[in-house]
Parts: C-alpha cells; structure tokens; sequence
C-alpha cells in the first residue's frame, strides 16, 4: 500500500484522531470517538475512500451552524442560567458572522486576535466585555476540543484583558437605616431589606421560596439551593447550596411576610402573585431608586452585606461561605476593608526609649592623669 493511501490512528485525551497524508499534506482528523473499536471502523473506512481516490468526510461533521445548535443544547442540558445563554448566542453569532468560516477547525489564533482588535476598534468594546467575549469563545471551543471536533483550541493563547481594581460600592450604616427609611411601605421594601441584610443576590431572592426559610428554630436561616419550578430548572450561580443566617435586623421582614403570605409559595411575590423575573424586579428597584434620588442597585446591596462583615472583622473564609463566593473573589472586594486592623498586628516589637542624655556632674576639674 502506498504512503500516501496509509491511515493510522492515534489518541490525544479521550478522544481517537486519524493520521493521513492528502495531497502531499499531512491531515490529523478528528473523529470524536473515544472508543477504539469504533474508531478503527472509521480508519479503514477512510483508508478504503483513498486507496480508490474517492476522499469524503464519512462521519465528521464539524460545520460551525449544527456545531453552534449543539452547542446551546449543551448549555441548557449543564444548567446555564438564561443570562449566560443569551451571552453566548449573542458573541458567538458575531464571531462566526464575522470570521465568516464553514467549518470550526479552521479558525486560528491569529483570526481571533484580528476579530478583537476589530471590536475594540470598531465596536468600541471596553476591557470587561472584551474579557466577556473572550470567555464565551474559549468556553466553545473549549467544548469543541472535548468533544474531538478540533485539536487544540485557537483562543487559549489569546489573553484575557486585565481588569483594574475598582472601587466597590456599598451603604455605611447610616445610608442603611436612610435607604430602609426611604423604601419603607413599597412593595420591594422586603426585598431590599433582605438583600441589604442578608447579601443574596437578585436571582436568589426571586427564587427563595418558603420551603428555604426556617424561622422556628432558635437560629433562624435562608436555604439557597436548587429547584423546580414547572418544567424550569434553577440552580444558585456557583451551582452550590449554602445557608445564611437570618439577622436579628432582617427577622421582623419574614415574620410580617410568612403572616399574610397566603397560598403564594414564594417569599417576596410579585404584584401579580407569582416568582418574580429578575429583570422586572431590576426595573422595579431603578424605577423606585430613580424616585427617591437614591443611586443603589442590588449590587450596592449584596456588596453591603460583605463589607460591613469585613469592616466589623470577619474573616474573608467566613464572608465568602456566607455569599456563596470564592475566597478569591471575597478577598480582591473585601480585603481592603480590613487594613485598618492590620496597624495594630505589625506592632509586633515595641519601640526602644531614647534614654535622656545625663547631665555633666558639677565639682573640681580633674588634673590630667588623675584617676576617676
């Protein structure tokens, strides 16, 4: 058998990749299989289509629109939140509108590089959504690599903008009892009361129901975990459950609210008596904030919650449990909050005192030679 007309296989990962050679270059095809008893099917297969001249794809189908349906497919089987989902439908049509390609594998890194500066230039994208983009396509072709539809992946050596530190925004405790003064008797009064109190995000206060709240215990708690609602799956964003000590500030909110909850089985319902869309709850807030000339968001809120737990001395493990956080996230927001504690802790060894300078003692001058 010729060289040319040769098909071998080999294993990168998981997945099984053909070996040939076509027109004098080399060709390392993907089949997406991670079984080699399947795979040699496909290798003699492919080995039989040179040997005749007769050269066609038999199984690999890498096209960019099935690739990008079932790309979505996976997203909505892995529980990605509606945002993210809509995140990466609308960068990854501009990407692949703009690089303009049939088939995935024939994307470079130099095409990314070129499709960033683009947007910067053209789009004016600024470094954190230019970060966003970048995340939405590593993470496809990221999927497309596990899956053996390409070899490696074109973005990985494309490097995430980095961000600057920027100041993080949160009600003193003054503005707190303000801001709760100012809300108070409005239908999100609740709402922004726990989010201020407890620092859930706006996601999980739309989906606390009163199954997650205990309030008879001797330490009441908020249960942030997964659940069902119909057929729509919800799950917190790092996809974790935690529990969030009810304060003794937040307690009077769900007791008024457990009274004349009625049927409804979520804490904080909507004007219509159902879950609340995050969305609808955001206008709400602006609509209401814009009102009363106040410029909080539900992220000054939930930012509140951290800060004053570091500013009263918690450790930054304790505020990243109680917020559902990386310690890493926790500390670059909230560590800055705490060095004002740090003075007393490098005031390990005291300063020496100067010892006064004696004074001359007064008497007869000694003669030279004269012993003291």
């Amino acid at each position: 058998m010729p060289h040319s007309s040769r098909v071998t296989l080999f294993r990168r990962g998981k997945f099984w990749y053909l070996n040939y050679w076509l027109d004098g270059n080399r060709v390392k095809e993907p089949t997406g299989l991670t079984s080699k008893t399947e795979a040699e099917l496909i290798r003699a297969d492919r080995e039989k289509s040179l040997v005749l001249g007769q050269l066609h794809h038999l199984r690999q189908d890498i096209s960019v629109s099935r690739r990008y349906r079932e790309y979505l497919r996976f997203g909505i089987a892995n529980y990605k939140t509606e945002k993210t989902q809509t995140t990466d439908r609308s960068v990854l049509k501009k990407f692949f509108r703009w690089a303009a390609v049939k088939t995935i594998d024939q994307l470079t890194t130099a095409e990314v590089m070129d499709y960033f500066a683009y947007r910067v230039k053209v789009d004016k994208l600024v470094q954190s959504s230019l970060r966003r983009n970048r995340e939405a396509i590593h993470a496809f072709f990221n999927w497309a690599k596990r899956k053996g539809y390409i070899g490696e992946n074109p973005v990985t050596e494309v490097k995430p903008p980095r961000l600057p530190d920027h100041e993080i925004r949160f009600l003193k405790l003054g503005e707190i009892e303000g801001c709760l003064k100012a809300v108070a008797g409005d239908l999100i009064e609740p709402v922004i009361a726990c989010a201020i109190l407890a620092g859930l995000r706006r996601e999980e206060l739309c989906w606390l129901a009163w199954e997650d709240v205990d309030l008879d215990e001797k330490k009441p708690l908020l249960r942030i975990r997964s659940k069902t609602e119909g057929e729509r799956d919800w799950k917190p964003k790092t996809k974790r459950h935690r529990l969030v000590p009810v304060c003794r500030r937040l307690y009077p909110y769900l007791v008024a609210l457990r009274i004349k909850r009625g049927d409804c089985p979520w804490v904080f319902p909507s004007p219509e008596g159902c879950r609340w869309d995050p969305d609808n709850l955001g206008h709400r807030r602006e609509e209401l904030m814009d009102r009363l000339g106040l410029p909080w968001t539900f992220l000054d809120f939930r930012h509140t919650y951290g800060s004053q737990l570091a500013m009263k001395g918690v450790s930054i493990y304790k505020i990243a449990k109680l917020m559902g956080n990386s310690v890493r996230i926790a500390e670059r927001h909230y560590a800055a909050l705490q060095t004002e504690d740090l003075h007393e802790d490098v005031d390990f060894a005291g300063l020496p005192q100067a010892e006064a300078p004696s004074a001359p003692r007064k008497g007869k001058k000694r003669r030279r030679g004269e012993e003291a």
